[in-house]
């Protein structure tokens, strides 16, 4: 790997790569995969749109350097809009390593200016690594969905497998009685402490339905005292829930199965 040798231009080009995290084996979506990363980037206010054409420039260097990589990016729905979300996926844990692609695509002088945007409009970033577990998931196609419905849950230390039986069992009365009910749940691994998270891809209409609660699915499936029990022992699981809702961002993203 040869990285831009001027010092300053090295470090922003590392700063930069933390963002992107694009490896050779990376993927825009693969639920199959060993691994996601997800890159949680906050802008500066009125930075926006210096943030988002620099992203663009990613995108055309992994075009040209590596067309096999791919990250998706959603940005938060409410607020200012200054929080963003870069998920890819990676066939194995060795694949999680940034590669050097502005320097490569471009030259030394046009990915120092590139780098030099990022560092203008970035105010912080954070790395997360997490585990796809489709058999505490209820996936599907993902279809042309519009926004994302996360949930994100600490359990309290230890308390992960007990956690983790609770999401077997929702996922097992959702198949018995609310079938058509599906999310991609990941669980902890680097950088993401004792955290899962549950995420929903919908269509903005979707959030105007009444679905069955979860406690009414579990009490539907396995009957009220059972359903209890489940939902007293992920009480003492989890320690704190936050949601968060994000919008899919097909213009800042490289998928090379569709580009």
């Amino acid at each position: 790997m040869s990285w831009v040798k001027a010092t300053t231009v090295s470090l922003l080009i590392a700063h930069l790569a933390m963002w992107t995290g694009i490896a050779g084996a990376a993927h825009a979506q693969s639920f199959d995969a060993a691994v996601a990363t997800l890159r949680t980037t906050e802008v500066y206010p009125g930075k926006n749109a210096l943030f988002e054409a620099a992203v663009l420039k990613i995108i055309e260097a992994t075009r040209q350097t590596a067309p096999d990589s791919g990250f998706a990016t959603q940005v938060a729905a409410f607020g200012p809009g200054s929080t963003y979300y870069s998920l890819s996926f990676y066939d194995k844990f060795s694949d999680v390593k940034p590669e050097p692609l502005l320097a490569e695509a471009f030259g030394q002088e046009e990915a120092a200016r590139i780098v030099a945007m990022f560092a203008e409009s970035v105010k912080s970033t954070r790395v997360q690594a997490f585990i796809p577990r489709p058999d505490l998931s209820r996936p599907n196609e993902l279809g042309d969905f519009e926004v994302v419905w996360t949930v994100v849950i600490t359990v309290n230390p230890g308390m992960a497998a007990q956690y983790e039986r609770y999401l077997e069992q929702l996922v097992e009365a959702t198949e018995k009685v609310d079938s058509d009910r599906h999310w991609f749940a990941y669980a902890p691994s680097a950088g993401s402490a004792n955290t899962f998270r549950i995420a929903i891809p919908m269509k903005w209409t979707d959030l105007d339905s009444s679905d069955m609660s979860i406690a009414e699915r579990l009490t539907k499936a396995f009957g009220e005292r059972k359903s209890q029990s489940i939902q007293e022992s992920r009480r003492a699981a989890v320690a704190h829930v936050e949601t968060l809702l994000t919008i899919r961002r097909p213009d800042l993203s490289y998928q090379p199965d569709t580009d």
